[in-house]
């Protein structure tokens, strides 16, 4: 029997949640065997959202972008993939130069930003709609898609932005990691700026 995407929610809930302290420990550790069993789960994590999302449209018979509830699911999931998109291409290796602590702490605060979005999830409850007529085109799926992962986009962006001001305050990040960490911020910003370009593209 398929599991409902509310369990299926509630599970991929509990694996970030789980993520969250996993990378916490990789920071401590400043990487090793842990940092791989973050990153690892964080694949596992987009996988079972994107079984859930599956899951949803089977659900409602449509494309599951349309209630805030489908759009949560989708946020988090571009956030997890966002993440990973960024570690295959190297993008992390700019934070390396700083030190692996500062890689897996912000795997830990990607971590916490996708629990906050499932959780949002969840509370506005799963309700379900027909597609209006305007959205029953062929350009609603891929509108919805590139703008929601330019969203992730910049939602790792904040995410980064966050872990900033966090090593800023409390002085436990030198100069050089708050430089790298900057740079960082921006690549992340220009990667998902034409995201959102194509979004308004493709909506229009």
């Amino acid at each position: 029997m398929m599991l409902t995407t509310t369990a299926l929610h509630q599970i991929s809930l509990g694996l970030f949640g789980l993520m969250t302290p996993v990378f916490g420990a990789a920071a401590i550790r400043r990487g090793g065997r842990v940092g791989k069993l973050a990153n690892v789960a964080m694949i596992a994590g987009v996988v079972l959202l994107v079984v859930t999302i599956y899951a949803r449209g089977l659900e409602v018979d449509h494309a599951p972008f349309q209630t805030l509830y489908e759009v949560y699911l989708v946020l988090a999931v571009s956030l997890a993939f966002s993440y990973l998109l960024i570690w295959v291409s190297g993008g992390l290796d700019i934070l390396r130069r700083a030190g692996p602590a500062l890689v897996h702490a912000f795997g830990a605060f990607t971590s916490v930003a996708i629990v906050v979005v499932l959780a949002l999830g969840l509370r506005v409850g799963d309700f379900q709609s027909d597609l209006p007529p305007a959205l029953q085109s062929p350009w609603f799926v891929p509108h919805v898609i590139v703008y929601l992962f330019g969203y992730g986009s910049l939602g790792l962006a904040m995410v980064a932005s966050i872990l900033y001001l966090v090593g800023q305050r409390t002085s436990r990040l030198s100069d050089e990691a708050l430089q790298t960490l900057d740079v960082f911020t921006h690549r992340i910003i220009a990667m998902g700026f034409p995201f959102l370009t194509a979004g308004l593209i493709f909506g229009s």
